[in-house]
């Protein structure tokens, strides 16, 4: 078994390419620029090591860095980018991995072993989620997990209730405080985003 601290370019490739293949397999939704954001977010936080900063942005945790990865995997040709347009519109993006993209898999196949378990539960767990739920449940375990770290001795009660507030305070009305409980329920019930 590898142990890693990072991957390089490649690797992260390998692995974020497995993830939109497996998304597109098994998920009915578009994986847009959201989704990929969140299943990334998610990946890092069940110990998939990317090494992605992420920090609360307008649709919860958002890294620049990925952003900026995943427009170089569109722009070298390992990644499709099909825009999709709405009833209202508005394009948006729809990622694919292409032809060029499974030589890489084959290539990182035993970074893939280390991973495919978690990578399949993610999309398993998420599949049927569209990007405002997804952006809920992230920026959720985002407070949780940064709450948990900071705050070593909270109870559970006092930990759900300064999570829920801190997500509160970063979304305003978007969401309302059922919702957010029904997220935080969630993710703790949920052993791997412990």
């Amino acid at each position: 078994m590898f142990f890693f601290f990072g991957f390089d370019d490649f690797k992260k490739d390998a692995v974020i390419i497995k993830l939109i293949s497996e998304w597109n397999e098994k998920s009915k939704k578009p994986l847009g620029r959201t989704t990929i954001q969140k299943l990334c977010y998610f990946a890092e936080a069940i110990g998939v090591p990317l090494g992605y900063k992420f920090s609360v942005y307008q649709y919860g945790p958002y890294s620049q860095e990925l952003y900026t990865h995943i427009d170089d995997m569109v722009s070298s040709g390992l990644v499709d980018d099909e825009y999709s347009v709405k009833k209202q519109k508005t394009e948006f993006s729809s990622y694919l991995a292409s032809e060029k993209a499974r030589d890489l898999l084959i290539l990182y196949c035993e970074v893939l072993r280390e991973t495919e378990d978690k990578i399949s539960f993610l999309v398993e767990y998420f599949k049927d989620k569209n990007p405002q739920k997804l952006e809920l449940l992230s920026t959720t375990h985002y407070y949780y997990a940064a709450n948990k770290g900071f705050y070593k001795g909270l109870s559970e009660d006092d930990l759900r209730s300064l999570t829920i507030r801190k997500v509160i305070e970063a979304k305003k009305d978007r969401f309302k405080q059922h919702e957010i409980n029904e997220a935080y329920n969630s993710l703790i019930k949920t052993p791997q985003f412990n």
